[in-house]
């Protein structure tokens, strides 16, 4: 392209470092009937390997016009720290070569019942992340930084549990993030069908889906608001 600067804003796609994980019990029996493939916690089966990764983004350093090379989508860090042979080392590449000041990351919340609704890890694999990317950053003598995205109003998330996110942030993070989403239900999800039914589908027990427009815009002011 005459117009391209040697810039590549994002490579990576929606999750960033989940190219090339594959479950070996799928190549030899196919799909699996449970799929749940990260949680309650990553399954024996899918093995984490960032060393493909590493060398695509070294590759594409290589690349005569190209000056840089950005990841901007989020990063799964539970995968990331999953991986204990090339994980640190993926995370190193990234923050000396790949990031632009700020790297994303999607906890999508902090209270542990929400999480759990969401199929999401708890908050302590993000915690250990953070600090990983501290130190390496400080090592590097670069000042990098982490963005969160937010959900608000996912089924089973009330305005407590929101309060309970923000206290997380202030104690923990000490950040007040803009990237906060109102929970939209979109098809073929099970966040979906909980926010039509009202029932968790692996329990089979109600729970609470906030519906009122008003009342779901003022959890996300929770936490984007200083003063509520």
């Amino acid at each position: 392209m005459p117009d391209f600067k040697g810039f590549v804003t994002d490579v990576g796609g929606a999750t960033a470092n989940m190219h090339g994980i594959q479950c070996f019990k799928r190549q030899r029996e196919g799909p699996c009937r449970n799929k749940k493939c990260v949680f309650p916690q990553i399954c024996n089966h899918l093995r984490p390997d960032h060393r493909g990764q590493i060398n695509i983004l070294r590759n594409l350093r290589k690349i005569k016009g190209i000056k840089k090379v950005f990841i901007a989508s989020g990063i799964r860090y539970d995968l990331l720290l999953h991986d204990k042979e090339n994980g640190h080392d993926y995370l190193r590449e990234i923050i000396q070569h790949h990031t632009s000041g700020q790297l994303k990351v999607a906890p999508e919340h902090a209270s542990s019942n929400v999480l759990k609704l969401m199929a999401k890890p708890s908050i302590k694999p993000l915690l250990t992340f953070r600090d990983h990317f501290v130190k390496i950053s400080k090592v590097s003598g670069k000042e990098q930084f982490l963005t969160y995205y937010f959900i608000a109003a996912h089924p089973g998330c009330n305005e407590e549990n929101m309060y309970e996110l923000k206290t997380f942030l202030k104690r923990e993070l000490k950040a007040t993030p803009r990237q906060v989403q109102i929970f939209t239900p979109l098809p073929s999800t099970y966040s979906s069908l909980m926010y039509f039914t009202e029932i968790d589908p692996t329990t089979g027990e109600k729970i609470f889906v906030e519906k009122r427009m008003g009342r779901k815009q003022r959890q996300k002011d929770i936490i984007v608001k200083r003063s509520i």
